[in-house]
């Protein structure tokens, strides 16, 4: 259950979990969603302008989707980014940096700020801290 936005929060991987604990701690975050689906007619008509295989699984089209959609509420005014995480070894996949591209051209046309974050952006004993003290939060 988030804190924040009073939502039970479903996440892949202890990075998304990770990732989550520090966008909730984020004074300045208004909301956030996890597995954000992106609209498959703007992602099949950006992988066909690509050049790039849209993702399928036995022949059928899958949705794409971003592991965090954020709400910022800052003096300057509300600002939402996507955000995908992603271990530093996946990086090293062409096809996924593949899918990466297609997600990044969907934000970009949208007009909303896409970031990719890895365990290397991660603070490991921020994040384990967080973690001990994440039940007590009121």
């Amino acid at each position: 259950m988030g804190h924040l936005t009073q939502r039970t929060h479903h996440f892949l991987s202890d990075l998304d979990l990770a990732t989550f604990f520090l966008l909730e701690w984020n004074s300045t975050v208004s909301d956030i969603w996890e597995q954000f689906p992106l609209h498959v007619e703007d992602t099949l008509r950006l992988a066909e302008e690509a050049n790039i295989r849209h993702p399928e699984i036995g022949g059928y089209t899958q949705v794409m989707s971003t592991d965090f959609v954020v709400d910022f509420s800052a003096s300057s005014g509300a600002q939402r980014i996507a955000i995908q995480v992603k271990s530093s070894s996946d990086l090293k996949d062409s096809r996924t940096i593949e899918k990466l591209e297609l997600e990044r051209r969907y934000w970009k046309q949208k007009g909303i700020s896409w970031c990719l974050v890895t365990e290397k952006q991660i603070p490991g004993t921020v994040v384990k801290n967080l973690e001990t003290l994440y039940a007590a939060r009121v």
